[in-house]
């Protein structure tokens, strides 16, 4: 779904948005789809609240505040 592999046929929809060349179509299902790859390690330089914080913050523009009370809600 994002986009590492092309599909060779078929139509992917997701969240009415479908997923083809378009690449403002593909940071639409970026923006919405996580992703964690298998060997996934956190940034050891960073907080584990800057590592959760750090997507919101760069991808969804979110102020910082916002971005730690939504990671602090999960961390919880």
């Amino acid at each position: 779904l994002n986009r590492l592999e092309e599909h060779q046929q078929g139509r992917i929809v997701v969240d009415g948005t479908e997923l083809t060349n378009d690449l403002k179509q593909i940071e639409t299902i970026r923006r919405e789809v996580g992703m964690v790859f298998q060997h996934f390690n956190l940034f050891p330089h960073l907080t584990i609240l800057q590592n959760c914080t750090l997507a919101p913050m760069w991808v969804r523009k979110m102020p910082k505040r916002q971005a730690e009370e939504i990671a602090m809600h999960y961390l919880e």
